[in-house]
């Protein structure tokens, strides 16, 4: 199978190796960036590490907020956007299946919760998605699946799939 990258209004790279790709998406966004996941998974898999040092070679900072469980409840959510506030972080960046996903559309949409944008879906930070194939189990979390229709607004500007992980 050969790597393909396709263009909608998210940027979608499929195929080996595709993260080599991600301080140039990154950069073109932003240099300092929040990581959200919340498997262990992830950490055990390596694709955590292989990451953050993608991030350290091209000198992107970067902070990370691991959620406690799979609820995303609202004190998570809060906790990830004060988070980033303080941190004055330029975007998300979330590892992770597609619930977490959604938790990253509704971080980077209350990040801007307060500005009083003309366009109210571009009151956002920016979104980086890695999908993560990962047999993360199924969350079903239809509460956050439900939240996150509110956001359908809110695009991730690149999402990866990285057959290596």
């Amino acid at each position: 199978m050969s790597n393909k990258t396709y263009q909608t209004e998210t940027k979608i790279l499929k195929g080996k190796n595709v993260l080599e790709q991600l301080c140039d998406e990154c950069l073109s966004l932003g240099d300092k960036v929040l990581i959200v996941f919340s498997e262990n998974m992830i950490k055990q898999s390596g694709l955590y590490a292989r990451v953050v040092s993608l991030l350290n070679i091209c000198g992107i900072e970067h902070i990370t907020y691991e959620c406690e469980g799979k609820s995303y409840s609202d004190t998570e959510i809060n906790n990830a956007v004060e988070l980033g506030k303080k941190e004055n972080v330029q975007l998300v960046l979330a590892i992770g299946d597609e619930e977490l996903m959604c938790f990253s559309k509704i971080v980077a949409h209350k990040f801007h919760n307060d500005a009083k944008a003309e366009k109210p879906e571009s009151a956002h930070l920016p979104i980086i998605n890695i999908t993560s194939l990962l047999n993360l189990g199924n969350h079903n979390n239809q509460n956050i699946q439900d939240i996150a229709l509110n956001y359908h607004h809110v695009k991730p500007a690149t999402s990866f799939v990285d057959f290596d992980y």
